[in-house]
């Protein structure tokens, strides 16, 4: 006879799932400046990471809304889809993007904690835009394409949407929250000072700064989880 896991469980499961992305994220940056080639270490890692975070994401919702995650889901996995289809097959774009975006902001807008699932769904747009970029790399070899910035892009301003969406709850120990926000605000310093063209690397060493608080504050977040301690609604 099957048992379905109890709401204890799963938190545990997606408190563990955000730790283990911040270690995996720390791992990828290390390979990434021992091994001299190490590409394919550094996507699987990447991968991984990015669904522990989603999975985390996911768990620290449940804190926040009583609402399934289904419509979110759908409309993820819809659009997810057709930016595959759209950049791996020539087909017009406007008949895929459409109709799907209108049912994301219909699905956002009914939310109950819009900015953390708009993080969510922004982590998942970059996964396929970066999925999308590989396999049309792999069948058009020779069409030239951003779809690597812009997948770096949009898991960034998810990660970015993620962090203030849970800095904002109240159910979360203070000092994850504000390790949260100082990174929210680093980074941002950071971003527009790198935008301006701005020398030196100040600004490099500032954003190092921001995912190092940033990475504190989501493994305390994902401990939280783990530890399950009562639920607070945020509306």
């Amino acid at each position: 006879m099957s048992r379905r896991l109890g709401p204890r469980t799963l938190e545990q499961v997606a408190g563990a799932a955000l730790i283990a992305s911040i270690v995996l994220v720390a791992v990828a940056l290390v390979v990434v400046f021992v091994a001299s080639d190490a590409s394919t270490s550094v996507l699987v890692l990447a991968v991984a990471a990015t669904l522990g975070f989603v999975v985390g994401m996911f768990g620290l919702r449940r804190r926040a809304t009583e609402q399934g995650v289904r419509p979110l889901l759908i409309a993820s996995a819809m659009a997810m889809t057709a930016t595959v289809v759209g950049t791996t097959v020539r087909i017009s774009g406007v008949a895929l993007g459409v109709p799907v975006a209108v049912i994301t902001i219909v699905v956002i807008a009914r939310s109950e904690w819009r900015l953390g699932d708009t993080g969510i769904f922004a982590i998942l747009m970059g996964s396929a835009a970066g999925a999308a970029y590989l396999l049309a790399a792999a069948l058009h070899p020779n069409t030239g394409s951003y779809g690597d910035q812009g997948a770096i892009a949009l898991v960034s301003l998810g990660v970015a949407l993620s962090s203030a969406a849970v800095a904002l709850m109240h159910d979360l120990p203070r000092g994850a929250r504000l390790l949260l926000a100082t990174q929210c605000v680093l980074a941002a310093i950071s971003t527009v000072a790198l935008m301006g063209a701005m020398s030196g690397g100040i600004p490099l060493l500032v954003g190092l700064v921001a995912a190092t608080l940033g990475g504190a504050g989501w493994i305390c977040a994902g401990i939280h989880l783990w530890h399950n301690s009562p639920r607070t609604v945020v509306r």
